[in-house]
């Protein structure tokens, strides 16, 4: 695992958290209420965990993550959930405004800082 897959292991348990509570289960529809970056990853969670189907719809949800790192860390590890995607585009620290001014552009991408 390189830095920047261990740098998500922790929004990777707050979907694994929810999927938990949710009480997931392989073969199921699920339904992730949230398409930001943590509903999107509950959504590749669920599909980890063999979901039949994973309907996102935007809405906001709220999370809690407590105890899931190590299930996380084992989804990324395992390639189960490609974290590698989720960075599109990367900025030295000190070319922030860069990145931001791209975000005003609309132009879809992810930043991380180094």
């Amino acid at each position: 695992m390189n830095m920047e897959e261990g740098a998500l292991v922790e929004p990777v348990a707050v979907a694994v958290q929810i999927t938990k509570v949710g009480a997931m289960k392989p073969n199921q529809t699920i339904v992730v209420f949230g398409c930001g970056p943590i509903g999107l990853l509950c959504q590749a969670v669920s599909k980890a965990y063999a979901a039949k189907k994973v309907i996102g719809v935007d809405i906001r949800s709220i999370l809690y993550t407590a105890g899931c790192y190590p299930t996380a860390v084992d989804l990324i590890a395992s390639g189960k959930i490609d974290v590698k995607r989720l960075t599109t585009n990367r900025f030295k620290f000190k070319q922030g405004e860069e990145a931001f001014d791209l975000v005003r552009q609309g132009k879809e991408c992810d930043q991380g800082y180094h």
